[in-house]
């Protein structure tokens, strides 16, 4: 099921940089040139469809998880935490998740980072995701990681910023 607060695919903020969250198309095309905005929509549309082709190879591993990214992919901009400022599509991650408490149960209480690479069944798909994504776009700078996160953890981690579900 996709959680409460998703407003088709995209979380709960808008997001500055998306057309369809303004409604009038105006916000994208002033705070955004008009290629650097067409990078961030194809790799999205790249990303959603590669993490399509991989759900029914993680629901093998637990048929109950919910899948998508945050970050600045999802959102549009840096956080401003980490300077702000617009996705930058010649250096850019994948800040991917799956909600899960079955899986997240398998580490210990005390791991901060659940990583998709201890599990088995989701090793090989992350190192997939990573070898297609850096084949289509040059500017991903690192390997992607599925996060692994309790319900509670997705409540206060990932809720409260912009994310995408992949269905």
């Amino acid at each position: 099921s996709i959680p409460d607060g998703a407003e088709g695919n995209r979380g709960e903020k808008e997001n500055p940089y998306d057309d369809h969250s303004r409604g009038n198309g105006k916000a994208s095309e002033q705070a955004y040139p008009i290629g650097r905005k067409q990078d961030l929509l194809s790799i999205r549309a790249n990303v959603d469809f590669l993490m399509k082709q991989q759900l029914d190879a993680i629901r093998r591993v637990d048929p109950k998880a919910i899948v998508g990214y945050r970050g600045s992919l999802s959102r549009g901009e840096k956080h401003p935490g980490k300077g702000g400022g617009p996705f930058n599509p010649n250096s850019f991650d994948v800040d991917a998740f799956i909600v899960s408490d079955d899986l997240a149960g398998q580490f210990s209480k005390v791991e901060f980072f659940r990583s998709g690479e201890e599990i088995d069944g989701l090793r090989h798909l992350q190192r997939t995701l990573t070898e297609d994504l850096k084949e289509i776009h040059g500017g991903l700078r690192e390997e992607v990681t599925y996060r692994i996160f309790t319900t509670i953890e997705f409540e206060k981690k990932v809720k409260t910023d912009v994310y995408t579900i992949i269905e």
